[in-house]
């Protein structure tokens, strides 16, 4: 039987994590999940008290400093596989209050995981706050569409190479893989550090069953936003940030002389 656990990365996040709680805890009643985590990513906020207060089993903090997700997400990847889990999902922190997380959407990113062996993601897009489907596309410097969507349920085994073996568990490996996967990761790149390292993924379109967040009202360093224009303008800072990481990552790729596509071997490098 395998197992199933989330990880929900959260900034303050007052807001909303009482809500994704409390959806997260209807979900483990019904035995869609085995379990979940709430990682604080140094929030200047109630976002701790309001998750704990909402039932959460779980809150630990983030010992890496407040760069973005990816180091946060990270500290719940460790969590998973100290806890014995199978399947990880990452869901976002500002999901729409009064949106009910159905059984469904958990079934329709695990089941093609345990479904077909050789699928290491799935990824399930948000429906914007605006009311607009987000497809979790954007298109890079090299016209190649990406998939950026932070709702993604992944096989916890095409990650061992992030853990070594510890005293008590699981520790983040200090391994040159790790550490490259780590520093790409690193703020807000941890979707696309994720597509370039898993050998296939699955991308959902969501039209039956979207999961609502509120990310047309989000800016670029994850502050709330209720100025329209401004959330615009953000995304297109954000798009430029994400463009001139692909442009960097291009660059590396051909110092280390990998031949396209940007999968795993190029995010390792060269065999020594």
């Amino acid at each position: 039987m395998s197992k199933t656990l989330v990880v929900v990365p959260a900034c303050n996040e007052q807001s909303t994590i009482a809500h994704v709680v409390g959806q997260l805890l209807n979900l483990q009643h019904t035995g869609s999940i085995d379990g979940f985590v709430v990682v604080n990513d140094h929030s200047a906020d109630l976002t701790v008290q309001r998750a704990l207060e909402a039932g959460a089993p779980a809150v630990i903090d983030s010992p890496f400093p407040n760069n973005g997700k990816g180091e946060a997400v990270l500290t719940g990847l460790l969590w998973a596989k100290n806890a014995g889990a199978d399947f990880v999902i990452t869901l976002d922190a500002d999901l729409i209050p009064g949106f009910t997380l159905a059984p469904r959407q958990i079934s329709a990113m695990i089941n093609p995981l345990e479904q077909n062996s050789a699928l290491d993601m799935v990824v399930f897009p948000a429906m914007e706050a605006t009311g607009k489907l987000s497809d979790g596309i954007e298109t890079t410097y090299e016209k190649t569409p990406i998939s950026i969507s932070g709702q993604r349920a992944l096989r916890l085994a095409s990650l061992n190479f992030l853990f070594c073996p510890s005293c008590d568990g699981f520790m983040l490996s200090n391994s040159n893989p790790a550490k490259r996967f780590q520093s790409m990761a690193s703020g807000y790149g941890l979707e696309f550090c994720l597509n370039t390292t898993l050998f296939s993924y699955l991308h959902l379109n969501g039209s039956e069953t979207p999961i609502l967040a509120q990310r047309a009202f989000r800016n670029c360093t994850g502050q709330a936003s209720h100025d329209l224009r401004e959330a615009r303008a953000s995304k297109k800072q954000r798009t430029r940030m994400f463009n001139n990481a692909m442009k960097q990552w291009g660059e590396w790729r051909k110092s280390e002389n990998q031949p396209p596509p940007p999968k795993i071997a190029a995010l390792f490098g060269p065999k020594r």
